[in-house]
């Protein structure tokens, strides 16, 4: 059966949709903890069985509960759990015989040396003085067994708890050694796919400042760096143009064409143009002025052979601009004074374009005095 028409589980969302660190209930790990063998499930506690004996047994107890007779207690053989624990307290019981043996043989050297002890008192002073040599002698040697005992327990008693310990940090090991349920070992540092050209291109992404290492060099932190550091330059040169393009203190709104007189310098229509050109240039030396850092090389060898490139990439693109910006300053000026935009190519020689401009600055001062004459006639007549 298909399931394609039912619905996934968690339906795929971009990146940047997702809600938080909140996880579903089935996604958490459920089992934490690997389960050991427990006792009665197998293994060298649990024996065979003799399942003939046991049925046996109830099924007489059975018959003697139905019938209300006496239950026949037969022997029956013993199992190998009974036998084992047979062993076992067989095995305790040698042990405290052992035990008994021991301390009665330690009372009667003890009782031997107090006989002893009390015979040697009727000898002489010199017996008894070697006597009680012999007494301290056998008291130390006495202590000095009763100490080493008493180390080689706590030896074996610290033994067993290392023992302990270390089995008891073998099985958390082994239950919480499991590389599938350590998340830990499996956190990503860095995705595999941080370094393609076309990713996070989506709006709002931009302002993450992790340091990222990428192939694209319009991504690149340094020429976001760079474009920071000079963009508002360029911007303000824009606006510099547009000012003396459109403002009001060079071209009236209501002018009909384009090379009539400026409406505060009608009786001078040159110092109008004088001053678009200087205007004009200052605009153009802005712009070397930019374009001059870029050109300079540095003497010094700071520079990573990563920078450098991307040096001379952003000095590039900039000269570039600024010479697309240049060429398009000298058309407005030329289309805004001479309404022409074949006067001046950008190829062209610049003893020509000077010569044609103040051909074109006195042909506009001569229409300029036309037309005032001609108004002034108007007015008398």
């Amino acid at each position: 059966m298909t399931t394609a028409h039912r619905p996934t589980f968690d339906p795929a969302q971009g990146k940047e949709a997702l809600r938080g660190p909140a996880y579903h209930q089935r996604l958490l790990p459920a089992y934490m903890h690997l389960k050991v063998r427990q006792p009665g499930q197998g293994g060298d506690a649990d024996g065979p069985r003799d399942m003939r004996a046991e049925l046996l047994a109830a099924e007489a107890a059975h018959f003697a509960k139905t019938k209300g007779g006496v239950q026949d207690e037969s022997p029956v053989e013993p199992t190998a759990s009974n036998r084992k624990r047979e062993l076992e307290d067989n095995v305790q019981e040698n042990l405290d015989e052992e035990d008994m043996e021991a301390k009665r043989r330690r009372v009667l050297e003890e009782t031997r040396d107090i006989d002893a002890d009390s015979v040697g008192s009727d000898s002489e002073s010199s017996e008894e003085e070697s006597d009680d040599e012999e007494d301290e002698a056998a008291e130390l040697m006495r202590e000095l067994e009763k100490i080493k005992k008493e180390r080689q327990e706590q030896k074996e008693k610290e033994e067993l708890a290392r023992q302990a310990e270390e089995q008891e940090q073998r099985e958390y090991d082994i239950a919480r050694g499991n590389p599938l349920l350590n998340a830990q070992d499996f956190n990503m540092k860095r995705r595999w796919d941080d370094d393609v050209v076309f990713k996070n291109q989506a709006r709002g992404t931009e302002g993450k400042q992790n340091p990222e290492f990428v192939n694209d060099l319009l991504r690149s932190d340094f020429h976001r760096r760079f474009m920071s550091k000079y963009l508002y330059r360029l911007e303000s040169l824009l606006y510099h143009t547009s000012y003396i393009a459109y403002s009001e203190q060079w071209i009236p709104k209501r002018q009909a064409k384009l090379y009539t007189v400026c409406p505060h310098n009608k009786r001078n229509p040159s110092l109008c143009v004088y001053r678009i050109n200087t205007n004009v240039t200052q605009l153009l030396q802005r712009f070397e002025n930019i374009i001059a850092p870029a050109k300079v090389e540095t003497p010094d060898n700071t520079y990573t052979a990563v920078g450098t490139y991307n040096l001379n990439v952003e000095a590039t693109a900039l000269t570039r601009a600024a010479e697309d910006m240049l060429s398009l300053t000298r058309l407005m000026k030329e289309v805004w004074l001479f309404e022409k935009l074949n006067t001046v190519g950008e190829d062209e020689h610049e003893t020509r374009r000077n010569k044609k401009l103040d051909e074109d600055a006195s042909a506009v001062q001569e229409a300029v005095e036309e037309e005032l004459a001609r108004g002034s006639n108007g007015r008398t007549k």
